[in-house]
């Protein structure tokens, strides 16, 4: 099967944001045919980009976008992805295996209630494309 020519023209930009790039990079990586990286992988991988997960690295959080606006972001990535698979590629499977991995990951509670109602929304809008 042919390789897939992934792009995010957001990443075009001449300094992309970081983490969009690190999650690009992942999934891009993950989602080729000739690929050995598991959907386990791939998942924790971008579970590691959480604002959550940075800032117990960081130590003091300083400069870390909030949960909210990480998952908007995260989101659009996934669909513009999600987007440029074509509905006969092997890769399309892969993209499910790593839904269902990034499902299975143990939650992580968030009180600020804007993303509760964020995430509803993005979780219809992956739902019906």
């Amino acid at each position: 099967m042919a390789p897939l020519a992934l792009r995010l023209e957001s990443l075009e930009d001449p300094d992309p944001w970081i983490i969009e790039q690190k999650a690009f990079d992942f999934l891009n990586e993950f989602l080729q045919p000739n690929s050995t990286a598991s959907p386990k992988t791939a998942a924790r991988a971008i579970n590691e980009l959480t604002p959550m997960k940075r800032r117990a690295l960081q130590g003091n959080g300083e400069g870390i976008e909030e949960p909210d606006s990480f998952l908007l972001e995260i989101c659009g990535i996934l669909i513009e992805i999600a987007k440029q698979i074509p509905h006969n590629h092997l890769s399309q499977e892969r993209f499910i295996q790593f839904f269902e991995e990034l499902n299975s990951l143990p939650p992580i509670t968030i009180t600020n209630p804007r993303c509760t109602r964020y995430f509803r929304l993005i979780a219809l809008r992956i739902y019906t494309c």
